[in-house]
């Protein structure tokens, strides 16, 4: 084998490996972002919803006015369940 064809065999060989691990760098590099934008978008979704949860099951738990005009209230679920057994139970309830 002469030196001129072993030097292209070589180089092909150095390119391909060069090629290759540019490659996987920028796979790598690429596949790290979108890990780490996942758990970012993640990570605010969740605390976007606690923060609704917890003005939510606030609201649930409390009483307050709806509309002072109509005189509408918000009572507490608890609170209206227990109407709605009582008034089933002492049979004034529409039962269905």
């Amino acid at each position: 084998m002469n030196t001129a064809a072993l030097a292209l065999v070589l180089f092909s060989i150095a390119a391909f490996v060069l090629v290759t691990v540019g490659v996987t760098v920028v796979f790598y590099r690429r596949y790290v972002t979108d890990i780490r934008q996942d758990r970012l978008e993640t990570t605010e979704l969740a605390t976007q919803q606690l923060e609704y949860r917890g003005t939510t099951l606030g609201a649930q738990d409390q009483y307050s006015w709806v509309d002072t005009k109509a005189g509408t209230v918000r009572i507490p679920v608890s609170a209206a369940m227990e109407r709605v057994v009582r008034s089933y139970t002492q049979g004034d309830g529409e039962g269905g």
